[in-house]
């Protein structure tokens, strides 16, 4: 949910171009023309190239994937985060990585909103 309301107004910002850290009186108007993707807040902002189809209600196939803007998060940015919560271990069995989550007992007693926060 929080990423979808992320997403929406990340949208709103690279769409409408009201970013203040695009100079004033810049052609660059939006994130849409965009080849590579941006960092900010831990997602990598990017463009969607996608030619999938899909049929809408009235049965015409239309490409409604492309071109959408998408916040990432990369394998690194979640295994450096459940490291640091101590929340899983990687085990390499045969040369592949694997991750195997860890029971946190300490927090049984605590509070759900306390649980939630971390």
């Amino acid at each position: 949910m929080v990423n979808a309301i992320l997403a929406k107004r990340v949208n709103h910002i690279v769409t409408k171009g009201d970013n203040p850290a695009w100079p004033k009186g810049s052609k660059s108007r939006g994130f849409s023309n965009a080849q590579d993707s941006a960092k900010f807040l831990g997602y990598e902002i990017y463009v969607r190239k996608d030619y999938a189809t899909k049929r809408n209600s009235n049965g015409t196939v239309r490409r409604y994937f492309n071109g959408n803007v998408i916040l990432h998060v990369s394998r690194e940015v979640i295994k450096n985060k459940l490291l640091s919560l101590e929340a899983m271990k990687v085990v390499t069995k045969r040369g592949k990585e694997t991750w195997v989550s860890k029971g946190r007992t300490y927090m049984i007693d605590n509070e759900a909103h306390e649980i939630v926060s971390q």
